[in-house]
């Protein structure tokens, strides 16, 4: 049996699912499956491609009904049939050697359900591309030591609930840990965040390795993209910070109740947009923007 399933949530996009699938075939692994799971029934187009691919380690799962993107993550990790699941988003693309290292990181780490590691970041195009978010980023993340981060306990969450330093889709999953926890459905941009958070505070330890193991697009037209433009993003934040928040009280995690609590990073990135707001006389923007830092500094 394969070690790691490769699972792809598929919607939209079949040009760029080509290219994360070829960045699948060419690991220097072949210790994989692949499973796409497709959120539209009307995916003739994409059944004959996958057919004409003829690859007995790629199959298809065709949805009869739209499960959405928290629905659909969870169908991913129902779908995957080996120790590890990795969830690529369909216009990513997987470094050759991300099989390989994660893999051995599971092996070393036997302990630990979660694995993660660094991303380059590529525009529409496929090219390397400066992401402000991502560069702040490493200003959040905490050091590695010998190539190694682990995160486990208050000092762990405290890290996390201080910003998302994790590229969501680079999370390995050991199946073990998928079969008993799933993605909050009713979420759509902290699912990631949410579910990593969640298994912090029930004992998990989580490992982030150093290396650029995932190429992450970011482009204008990404769900990540959409849901800052209209902002649903930072209420999400603002509703996950203040559970982070209570559960750590709840815990006796001074530590991370007092990082969540003070918002830093969700400030100022709504402080940050407010100025861009201004700038481009979007008064409604404006307007809705204020209202979420108010609410963030209450």
């Amino acid at each position: 049996m394969k070690q790691i399933t490769i699972a792809i949530p598929y919607y939209s996009n079949l040009k760029y699912l080509k290219l994360a699938v070829d960045s699948v075939i060419k690991q220097s692994s072949s210790e994989w499956k692949m499973v796409i799971s497709c959120d539209d029934p009307n995916a003739d187009t994409l059944q004959n491609w996958v057919d004409e691919l003829d690859d007995n380690r790629i199959r298809l799962s065709i949805n009869k009904t739209g499960l959405g993107l928290g629905g659909n993550l969870n169908k991913c990790l129902d779908l995957s049939d080996t120790p590890l699941v990795t969830l690529l988003h369909e216009d990513d693309l997987l470094a050759p050697d991300y099989v390989e290292k994660m893999l051995r990181a599971a092996s070393r780490f036997s302990d630990s359900n979660i694995f993660f590691c660094d991303t380059e970041i590529i525009n529409a195009k496929g090219r390397r591309r400066f992401s402000f978010v991502d560069w702040v980023k490493k200003f959040l993340r905490p050091a590695y030591k010998k190539g190694v981060l682990s995160l486990r306990g208050d000092k762990g969450l405290s890290s996390l609930a201080r910003g998302n330093f994790i590229i969501a889709p680079t999370l390995c999953f050991r199946k073990r840990f998928a079969e008993k926890n799933s993605f909050n459905a009713s979420l759509r941009f902290v699912l990631d965040w949410d579910l990593t958070c969640r298994a912090l505070l029930s004992g998990e330890t989580l490992i982030g390795l150093k290396f650029k193991g995932y190429r992450y697009r970011r482009h204008g037209k990404s769900t990540t993209s959409q849901m800052t433009k209209d902002q649903s993003r930072f209420k999400e934040e603002l509703a996950l910070a203040r559970r982070i928040e209570a559960l750590a009280a709840e815990k006796g995690w001074e530590h991370s109740r007092k990082t969540a609590s003070r918002k830093i990073v969700l400030k100022l990135h709504l402080f940050y947009f407010l100025m861009r707001c201004l700038v481009s006389l979007n008064l409604r923007a404006t307007r809705i923007t204020l209202r979420l830092l108010s609410d963030a500094l209450a």
